[in-house]
């Protein structure tokens, strides 16, 4: 009708493309070349996670630093011999974990003597576990060496032994004073059973962390379980009376 050659064809369907995509047709080989890079992930901590947003086209971080603090260790810059040893007060933090020092004066390995360190506050930190959980130290050197008031003991009744590196242990505030030794703590469970005893009670190389350490019926190095104990504890009030205390105390996992 009309001596002509008459052409039809439909060009293939672009395909779906990721955000970070483009697509041109190629008139050569009758298809559509994609290309595209997607971001590279950033480098993370070690407590943080990634994952890449198909909507934004961009990685989302998230991610939290869990963080314990240790009380305040004072000492005097005036005593030689006032030093600590810094892994005593992580004891109850897993071990293999790693110091960061943040090149405090004083620190010889793990031992802190603060002899002649300028008066100020420092922090070194205890970094363990594979999401990094943190354990920060704080140390407050002081000039002023007269000796301590002794302060009140403070008994805190509850404490919760689960591995979460809060609570951990039976606290008792200030009972490590040198004006309240000699002391003596004993904690019996609900029957009268001694499952725990020790003197000169320190909340760290000496405390109770839920474990049995009695002599009879109870195993000794079985882990207690929640309820309610009874504890005894003797001090010296700092005036050479000794004051006895007995009440209950809860445990809970």
């Amino acid at each position: 009708t009309t001596c002509q050659w008459d052409v039809t064809g439909t060009q293939p369907v672009q395909p779906t493309l990721a955000c970070y995509e483009t697509a041109t047709f190629n008139t050569t080989t009758c298809q559509w070349d994609v290309t595209g890079t997607q971001p590279v992930q950033p480098t993370l901590a070690c407590y943080e996670t990634a994952t890449f947003n198909t909507t934004t086209c961009q990685w989302d971080v998230t991610g939290t630093q869990i963080i314990y603090t240790v009380n305040d260790i004072e000492r005097c810059n005036e005593a030689q011999e006032d030093q600590v040893d810094l892994e005593t007060l992580i004891s109850e933090y897993p071990a293999g974990g790693t110091w960061d020092m943040n090149q405090v004066p004083g620190i010889s390995g793990t031992v802190f003597n603060p002899f002649n360190v300028t008066s100020g506050n420092y922090t070194v930190s205890y970094i363990y576990g594979d999401d990094c959980k943190r354990v920060d130290i704080n140390l407050s050197v002081i000039s002023d060496c007269a000796v301590l008031a002794c302060e009140t003991v403070v008994v805190h009744n509850a404490f919760t032994p689960n591995g979460d590196g809060v609570n951990e242990h039976f606290q008792i505030d200030n009972i490590d004073q040198e004006c309240h030794l000699p002391n003596r703590v004993e904690i019996y469970n609900r029957w009268g059973v001694l499952v725990f005893e020790t003197n000169d009670y320190d909340n760290n190389t000496r405390k109770f962390t839920g474990i049995s350490e009695g002599r009879v019926t109870v195993d000794k190095n079985a882990e207690l379980p929640t309820g309610t104990y009874f504890y005894i504890i003797q001090y010296n009030d700092g005036n050479g009376k000794v004051i006895s205390e007995s009440k209950y105390l809860y445990l809970t996992r």
